[in-house]
């Protein structure tokens, strides 16, 4: 009786051996993501032979037929998309014509690769013990999100983002940078998946509640695999959830949720390379380029954790390079956007 006791409880609270398996095919999304990546060269080497062969006054007026009312629109030609400014992206242009060519070359390549290697399908065990905490996660980051979203008031921030930036045409909003509070991978999406809403701040706020339980759902399944432990992963990814710097951007129309997202991504892929010595992969690339697409200062932490993973090398003589030839991709591809 004993014995029985202590298997239900292992499986309450440990990962438990009653699991039921998924067969998943990881060769699909993979091929997918390589798809997604074909159709972005063609449509930037589209852009970048539009912009390299029209005149700057064609590419002015072009530009303020998109939508003649943003932000310091009559300071627009003279401040920030100048003549001077048109040569230096022709050059760009040259070298994104490059860029694109060849990540083109290799995105095919990966995609014949794929095409023809043996489809291998992963069983991904799911335990069933695993649905009351994923319950009290969602029940709790909207609980969160709700009481955040009542008692604070729409910031100046969020109102200039949501009005002069999710509010216009959508390649304005992703091209002009004209203010820092222009988190614009945050405010394009906003712009996009909420096009003809017309409360931006709203639809910015929900957009946050999105990345906010992504963020705590990713805590939980990584908690998972460290400690073994459903209620102690749950008690970890709870009290991450309710920090304030992770609540308190919840419920607020601005980037930085995503941001603290695609920062969490990029470290737990980095250290799935040193610690298990996988490879960080597309996902790592993405998380990268959307990073920095959503704010410059994604480099802070990039930075660090480059230089920390060189050190780690140089200290246990790992001479791996795949993770160094995946963040030249996502160079690449921050380039590019």
């Amino acid at each position: 009786m004993e014995g029985i006791i202590e298997k239900k409880v292992n499986q309450l609270v440990g990962s438990g051996p009653s699991s039921r398996g998924m067969q998943v095919n990881p060769k699909w999304f993979s091929l997918f993501l390589y798809c997604l990546g074909c159709l972005f060269f063609v449509s930037v080497i589209i852009f970048a032979v539009f912009y390299w062969v029209s005149g700057y006054s064609y590419l002015a007026q072009w530009y303020h037929g998109l939508g003649q009312c943003f932000y310091k629109e009559d300071a627009w030609q003279r401040n920030f998309f100048t003549q001077a400014v048109k040569v230096e992206g022709n050059l760009y242009c040259i070298i994104a014509l490059s860029v694109c060519f060849a990540g083109l070359l290799l995105s095919i390549k990966h995609i014949v690769h794929l095409h023809k290697a043996p489809s291998v399908k992963n069983k991904m065990a799911i335990n069933i013990y695993h649905i009351p905490a994923l319950l009290n996660i969602l029940l709790f980051s909207f609980a969160m999100w709700h009481h955040g979203n009542h008692i604070a008031l729409p910031a100046y921030d969020e109102v200039f983002s949501a009005v002069n930036v999710a509010g216009i045409h959508p390649f304005q909003g992703a091209s002009y940078y004209m203010l820092p509070n222009n988190h614009v991978f945050f405010n394009l999406l906003n712009n996009i998946l909420f096009h003809s809403a017309t409360d931006k701040v709203c639809t910015g706020r929900i957009l946050s509640l999105l990345f906010y339980t992504c963020f705590s759902l990713i805590i939980y399944f990584t908690a998972c695999k460290v400690f073994k432990n459903i209620l102690l992963s749950l008690v970890v990814t709870l009290c991450l959830a309710s920090q304030f710097f992770v609540w308190g951007f919840s419920f607020q129309a601005r980037g930085y949720e995503l941001y603290l997202l695609l920062e969490c991504c990029m470290v737990i892929s980095f250290a799935r390379r040193l610690y298990k010595g996988q490879a960080p992969g597309l996902v790592c690339v993405l998380c990268c380029a959307c990073g920095y697409f959503t704010m410059p200062s994604f480099l802070y932490l990039h930075a660090g954790l480059l230089v920390f993973t060189a050190l780690y090398q140089l200290m246990y003589r790992d001479t791996g390079w795949r993770l160094w030839r995946w963040n030249i991709a996502a160079g690449a591809l921050t380039f590019l956007l």
